[in-house]
Parts: C-alpha cells; sequence; structure tokens
C-alpha cells in the first residue's frame, strides 16, 4: 500500500511541479526557442520531483520495517 502511496504522491508532486513551471510559457507566449526549453525544464524538474518523493517515501518505509524487525527480534 505505501508503494501506492508513494507513486501516487510523487505523480502529483510530479504535475503540480510542470504546471507551475511550464504555465508562464503558455500565459507570456514565449517566443523563439524559450517555449521548448522551459517545457524541457519543466519535464526534468517534475521528473525529479516525481523520483525525490517516491524515493523518501518508500526510504522510510524500509526505515519503519527495518525498525519494526529489530523490536519482535526482542
Amino acid at each position: 500500500m505505501e508503494i501506492v502511496f508513494a507513486l501516487v504522491t510523487g505523480a502529483v508532486i510530479a504535475a503540480l511541479l510542470f504546471f507551475a513551471i511550464s504555465f508562464p510559457a503558455f500565459v507570456w507566449k514565449l517566443s523563439g526557442g524559450w517555449k521548448p526549453i522551459v517545457l524541457g525544464l519543466a519535464a526534468a524538474i517534475s521528473a525529479a520531483g516525481f523520483l525525490y518523493r517516491v524515493v523518501s517515501v518508500l526510504s522510510r518505509l524500509r526505515k519503519a520495517m527495518k525498525k519494526d524487525a529489530e523490536g519482535f527480534s526482542e
């Protein structure tokens, strides 16, 4: 269940980051080659945000499972 939580919240964060970064490209009607640059930057940052969220949630899960396993062995 935590894996699904990590993926869903990662996807939401990625979508919000992409929207927040790429929104000015559509509102200000950027000229020339700026629009693809901004969209590429938005895609890269949103992918990084997704990966950060998934890794942080799963690492917390791993630490919690390790702590629980140590508690059962006592």
